[in-house]
């Protein structure tokens, strides 16, 4: 598999989401070639990194369901008319 192919596959690779020819093809590809490595190692630690300051934040932050979401945007849209 070639670089550009990996990179492409890369964020499905690291959610499991790849049948088993893709992941075996990722897998070795990321075996044989350091920058594409450095680069799911990178995206490996943001993700980390994401998810551990996500789940702090929701010890203090409360988010608006989704339904009030919508409820803004559809307000903000009629305002802009």
């Amino acid at each position: 598999m070639e670089c550009t192919k990996s990179l492409e596959l890369l964020s499905d690779y690291l959610a499991g989401s790849l049948d088993d020819g893709d992941y075996a093809g990722v897998s070795d590809h990321l075996i044989k070639c350091p920058p594409c490595a450095d680069v799911h190692n990178d995206l490996k630690l943001i993700i980390t990194i994401s998810i551990e300051l996500r789940e702090e934040a929701a010890a203090t932050i409360s988010y608006p369901d989704e339904n009030t979401i919508w409820q803004r945007v559809r307000m903000a849209k009629g305002a802009g008319s």
